[in-house]
């Protein structure tokens, strides 16, 4: 869930500073406001304040409904502020001491740094999506970051969206991380669906959970372009007796098989 404080999270201090100053000043308003229209005759504003939803004595104030029309408020109300952020970062003084390449560079890294999880599924998405318009514009167009991250996102929809965004760069299904019980870095049932289909285009495969992959690795038989490759298998050693042509095969892990891999050199 994306809560509102991450909202001024990646916010310049000045515009941050702007946008609190602007949801202060609302709910001021809205206290006064209240005092007006709903004191009795012959009451001051300060004793009718005392039933007042603003106030911590208010019985609405903890409610849930309250809280979300506070959030509700907040975001409305900080639009702007985030709309001038966004081309305030925009300007900023780091992008003329960074070239495009350099800020590639970075948001590869983090990438790696920041895969996602079952806690954090948005991994390094926001992050770097939803600092300014360059850096939203920057990683939309760099295939590379889209094809090492085509099997980390959780959601069905981002997977589809890697894949395509990678253009024709080679695939990397690395897995999300697996941080409440799981093992390590694992694939979705869809994610694991697709290998078949990009068999020659992957680049990397891990998945740190068992499967039966002698099916699949029967009927594809060869992938050209894999490197690496860290799998789990659950379909007994005696099923691997043919030859699987991995030619740029470079580190190979696997648990639990005994695979008959050939590649070159």
């Amino acid at each position: 869930m994306f809560h509102a404080r991450n909202l001024l999270y990646w916010v310049h201090p000045s515009a941050r500073s702007t946008a609190l100053r602007s949801v202060i000043g609302a709910d001021a308003r809205r206290v006064e406001t209240w005092k007006r229209i709903s004191k009795p005759p012959g009451q001051s504003a300060e004793a009718a304040d005392v039933g007042s939803p603003f106030t911590r004595r208010g019985s609405l104030l903890d409610s849930a409904h309250h809280r979300a029309e506070c959030v509700g408020s907040l975001i409305c109300t900080m639009a702007d502020p985030l709309a001038a952020a966004h081309e305030h970062n925009t300007l900023a003084p780091i992008h003329l001491s960074l070239a495009n390449e350099h800020l590639r560079d970075i948001f590869l890294a983090l990438s790696f740094l920041d895969t996602p999880s079952l806690e954090r599924p948005h991994g390094w998405f926001i992050q770097v999506n939803g600092v300014c318009r360059l850096w939203r514009e920057i990683a939309l167009n760099f295939a590379e970051l889209w094809a090492r991250n085509a099997g980390s996102f959780l959601s069905r929809r981002m997977a589809d969206l890697a894949i395509a965004r990678a253009g024709r760069s080679l695939l990397s299904f690395a897995g999300h991380y697996e941080d409440h019980e799981g093992p390590g870095y694992v694939l979705t049932k869809y994610q694991l669906s697709l290998v078949e289909a990009h068999a020659k285009r992957l680049r990397s495969l891990v998945h740190d959970d068992y499967v039966d992959w002698f099916r699949m690795f029967n009927r594809v038989r060869a992938f050209p372009e894999l490197v690496t490759a860290r799998i789990w298998d659950d379909s007994g050693p005696y099923m691997w007796n043919e030859h699987i042509d991995t030619p740029k095969l470079e580190c190979l892990y696997l648990n639990n098989a005994s695979l008959h891999a050939r590649g070159h050199g």
